[in-house]
């Protein structure tokens, strides 16, 4: 796998960081320098800078700051591009963008592999850095950044370029480089290899961060950890654990996010209820209003293309708070050609706003999930008390059993977890078909496990690396 550019360190001097040490991964922004893989890690102050480098290769717009997002609603069935466009996107409503060689694959693959490049720079040094009192965090809480980010990216990669775990040909996982090494041309792992590795990470990172330090919400931390492994493990279908570590988040200090803090959270700038981890954003630091997630899925963006389809936002009713704060029929929209007309998102409506990850509220569709599985009856009970507390007082579910039930599950999670990057992969996991008929005369439909559920490995990487084997379809 290719490593274009490694993002290590900053420019800031070591003298320039002694006098704010104390607070260097709460309040520094990222800031990303490209110095050569020869640069080497020897003090404590020299890790944390490189760990709020790491942080920095996760703000790019091929992946986790915005394209990641866009893709898993506008390749699922929730969102469409609208008829008056920029001609960004305008394959993904028909799957046109999943091929081997049209870039889409290759901007994911790079921008996730750079990201764990650095993390196994990183990581390079664990063992070797002295402890010292400068204030910064203890360097095992620094190590447990670098696993947990590694983690996480290889978690996405594997949602995006590998079948579901326990299915299909468990041979096609990802190639699993541990150590910073451009030269490698790593075969592909198997699946549970990959899962077990991504696990063994978060086992180190839930280990060792340290919850006496606090990172503010733009860095990692144990409930965001805790949250990524409840994930994982539900993506391994292993549901006691999955439930597990739910609890787990759920029991940290963060307050789930209440109805009369719905407006706020997304629409101001209140952190201090359900964000466990952020991409930080600001009028100064951010990817731009062009690639943003603003960019194209709000009115009050560059090109106001991407929306909610509106016979979703059909099925919830007025009494739901996310239904007028969070997604609205606004009269731009209703100007529109489209038909149906589109529904706003209003969740992102300035580059500077910063790029929510993992919030608390998904470990309770965790549980409700996993539960589903083990036991019914409770996950019914779950959805509807969680639904009645936080979002609409008026809510009764549907169904307490069956298909019904998943299907509920998933239609509140598609609403309250719209445009933050699940909704393709959970239909994947699910076995759910893409119907996007209906909306412009669209009449695309991809049935439950087509082959393009698994995204292809790029063509670069094909060429480049002999060792690695296309998915099955390509």
């Amino acid at each position: 796998m290719k490593f274009k550019n490694i993002f290590i360190a900053t420019t800031v001097t070591v003298s320039a960081l002694t006098s704010c040490s104390d607070s260097f991964l709460t309040d520094l922004p990222p800031s990303a320098t490209i110095i050569t893989p020869t640069g080497a890690l020897k003090t404590k102050t020299d890790l944390a800078v490189a760990v709020n480098g790491l942080y920095a290769t996760m703000n790019s717009a091929a992946a986790f700051g915005s394209n990641h997002q866009t893709y898993q609603e506008l390749t699922g069935d929730l969102a469409f591009v609208g008829a008056v466009n920029s001609g960004r996107f305008t394959q993904t409503n028909g799957w046109g963008h999943i091929s081997p060689a049209d870039g889409v694959s290759d901007g994911l693959w790079n921008s996730l592999y750079n990201i764990i490049a650095n993390a196994n720079f990183i990581l390079g040094y664990e063992g070797q850095i002295p402890e010292d009192e400068n204030g910064t965090a203890p360097v095992a809480d620094l190590f447990a950044h670098a696993h947990a980010v590694r983690a996480y990216s290889y978690s996405v990669l594997m949602a995006y370029f590998a079948p579901n775990y326990g299915e299909g040909d468990q041979s096609l996982g990802v190639p699993y480089p541990t150590t910073f090494d451009i030269t490698q041309k790593l075969p592909r792992s198997t699946v549970s290899q990959v899962y077990n590795a991504i696990i063994n990470d978060l086992n180190i990172a839930n280990a060792n961060f340290d919850p006496g330090f606090s990172y503010g919400k733009n860095k990692f931390n144990s409930e965001a950890s805790q949250l990524l492994t409840a994930r994982v493990y539900l993506y391994m279908k292993n549901y006691p654990m999955a439930i597990q570590y739910a609890n787990e988040a759920l029991s940290g200090p963060t307050p789930l996010l209440p109805k009369n803090k719905l407006s706020s959270y997304f629409l101001g700038d209140d952190d201090t209820n359900e964000t466990l981890f952020q991409i930080y954003e600001s009028p100064n630091v951010n990817i731009g209003a062009n690639d943003a997630i603003s960019g194209t899925w709000s009115s009050a963006g560059t090109y106001k293309q991407n929306w909610m389809r509106r016979s979703f936002w059909d099925t919830f009713p007025i009494t739901d708070a996310r239904k007028t704060f969070w997604y609205t029929s606004s009269g731009f929209v209703n100007n529109l050609t489209d038909t149906p007309k589109p529904i706003d998102v209003r969740k992102y409506t300035s580059p500077a706003k910063d790029v929510v990850l993992f919030r608390k509220t998904e470990a309770e569709f965790i549980l409700f999930e996993a539960n589903y599985h083990l036991n019914p009856a409770q996950a019914a009970a779950g959805l509807q008390s969680w639904v009645r507390e936080y979002r609409d007082a008026a809510y009764t579910v549907p169904a307490v059993s069956g298909q019904a039930l998943l299907d509920e599950i998933l239609r509140q999670k598609g609403f309250e977890f719209f445009l933050e990057g699940h909704r393709l992969t959970d239909l994947k996991r699910n076995h759910k078909k893409v119907d996007k008929s209906g909306q412009n005369g669209n009449t695309f439909v991809a049935e439950a496990d087509n082959y393009k559920f698994v995204w292809p490995i790029p063509l670069s990487e094909i060429q480049t690396n002999p060792n690695v084997i296309q998915n099955p379809g390509y």
